[in-house]
């Protein structure tokens, strides 16, 4: 199974593509068609027609992966979609890549926080106070700073 660090984006290009590409193919693809930086860093996913064959590419430090990964039976749920490029979450190329949709049912969507000091300025605004009101007491700027550095990411 691929790992993808936190911060790194996942970008499936729609449709299907020709599997004979390989790094530099794949890497102008990248950059004409889905119109991004081959060299950012973020991973790129492609597709077969077939739906058997997955391959991933992505700039590492120093020089460009290619990931593959191809079915001996069944199909990968490949989206399908209007747009050229889909940006999807790591959780969900690890569906994707387990034989799921990538939209699941149910799954819950990813929260995101601001700083600390956003998060005080948010409580100040709406209790017209330093710290917000809980069902357990008050939560000051330290319980705030506490979480937004536990944040836990899919990797």
């Amino acid at each position: 199974m691929i790992g993808v660090p936190s911060g790194t984006r996942v970008y499936l290009a729609v449709g299907a593509t020709d599997m004979r590409k390989a790094i530099n193919g794949l890497a102008a693809l990248v950059e004409t068609q889905m119109e991004q930086s081959a060299l950012s860093g973020h991973l790129f996913v492609f597709c077969n027609r077939a739906r058997t064959i997955v391959k991933a590419l992505y700039w590492d430090h120093n020089g460009f992966c290619l990931w593959q990964k191809r079915l001996e039976a069944d199909r990968f749920r490949w989206p399908g979609s209007e747009e050229e490029v889909l940006e999807i979450e790591p959780r969900q190329l690890l569906w994707l890549l387990s034989g799921l949709e990538v939209e699941q049912e149910g799954s819950h969507r990813r929260l995101s926080f601001g700083s600390a000091a956003q998060k005080k300025r948010q409580n100040q605004r709406k209790t017209g106070h330093g710290g917000a009101l809980c069902g357990i007491g008050r939560v000051d700027e330290n319980d705030i700073a506490r979480h937004s550095e536990r944040h836990l990411y899919v990797a």
